[in-house]
């Protein structure tokens, strides 16, 4: 602010103080520097970007898709089109938010992985997981390695009760990457979750959880694993700790079942009803309270 009283159209300092503006949620501020960047013409995509954002932020998705719909080239392209899809999604449904994707150019393999990655999740957002799972393939063709593209396809497998192809997909990024900490992590549950390979799937987790040993969702499977193998006292303390970082449904879910089978059925209800004032349609966690309580 100090540098703009001196130089009031310094572009750099416009874009800051724009991009701070919507750190601190000052949407007044940050549409006023950035319409001003717009004015002198300077940073005029990266500008529009950032008003659709304010706007987004400011529920009003028609003044979103106005700034979003302005960007026809540049850094800013296939970002401003991704998101535009997230809008029109809830506003004419799915077919017109993949019209808009699959009608979005791409300069570069980077642009084209970028553009599966955000079919896909419209697509499994709206639990058309065959669909998703056939786009993978296809995104897979051109980028047969890609670690991305392979997780989110193992994710979908699951879903469609194709383990086997799950518990490839993970394999396959790990051989490429060692440390891939989603893959381990992934990998070790689903072996913990779903098969009897309960050994195998906590070496994993716990590969995944010496190089972050901070992340809820690791530390969640490190619980999971415990209880799995029948530690319950161990599993209850790698759980607590996660669901102290991370109010999640799923972890909430785990909690409450490993509490609930020692014997503290208070305390279990306590923990589903918390995560339920939070999301009271997750699923997981309806399909486990319905389980031990009915």
């Amino acid at each position: 602010s100090a540098l703009l009283r001196r130089e009031p159209e310094h572009a750099d300092a416009l874009y800051a103080q724009g991009l701070l503006g919507l750190q601190v949620e000052d949407y007044k501020q940050a549409e006023a520097s950035f319409k001003r960047l717009i004015a002198i013409k300077q940073r005029v995509n990266e500008a529009r970007y950032y008003l659709g954002q304010a706007a987004e932020m400011q529920d009003k998705p028609g003044r979103a898709l106005d700034y979003y719909g302005m960007i026809r080239d540049g850094q800013h392209y296939v970002d401003a089109r991704v998101r535009a899809a997230g809008i029109l999604v809830k506003q004419d449904g799915l077919v017109a938010a993949r019209e808009h994707l699959q009608n979005t150019r791409a300069s570069n393999l980077d642009d084209e992985l970028r553009l599966y990655l955000a079919e896909g999740e419209l697509l499994r957002n709206a639990r058309e997981y065959e669909e998703a799972y056939q786009l993978y393939n296809v995104a897979l063709e051109q980028m047969p390695d890609n670690a991305r593209l392979l997780y989110a396809r193992a994710l979908v497998a699951e879903k469609l009760d194709r383990l086997d192809e799950t518990l490839a997909d993970l394999r396959r990024i790990i051989d490429n990457e060692p440390n891939n900490v989603e893959a381990l992590n992934a990998l070790g549950y689903t072996l913990v979750d779903a098969t009897g390979q309960i050994d195998e799937g906590f070496d994993y987790i716990r590969r995944a959880y010496k190089i972050k040993p901070d992340e809820p969702a690791i530390i969640d499977s490190m619980g999971w694993a415990y209880y799995r193998k029948g530690e319950y006292d161990k599993a209850l303390e790698y759980l607590q700790r996660a669901f102290d970082k991370l109010k999640d449904g799923e972890i909430a879910a785990h909690l409450g079942e490993v509490l609930w089978v020692s014997g503290r059925r208070d305390d279990a209800r306590k923990v589903w009803d918390e995560a339920l004032r939070e999301a009271p349609e997750h699923r997981i966690l309806r399909d486990v309270i319905e389980r031990f309580t009915q």
